[in-house]
């Protein structure tokens, strides 16, 4: 079975919204961030579950500086 990703909110204990692969994930924070500020994204935690057992990718700071960087990346590519 395919892993599919979840992005969870570690303040309110909720999932807001799952995804099919690691990078339609990515993609998503970028835009978010790139509309709300990366501080927007800093109580968040992404997981992998493949075979109903999550796995953490990155949450918290780890999640933000991930993001940040991936938007540097595209930035850079412009």
């Amino acid at each position: 079975m395919n892993p599919s990703f979840v992005l969870f909110d570690l303040l309110s204990g909720n999932v807001i919204t799952d995804f099919a692969s690691e990078s339609d994930a990515w993609d998503s924070l970028c835009r978010d961030a790139s509309e709300a500020g990366l501080e927007s994204i800093e109580n968040l935690s992404l997981l992998r579950i493949q075979d109903g057992h999550p796995t953490l990718v990155a949450m918290e700071d780890e999640l933000v500086r991930r993001v940040a960087h991936e938007m540097s990346q595209v930035a850079s590519k412009r």
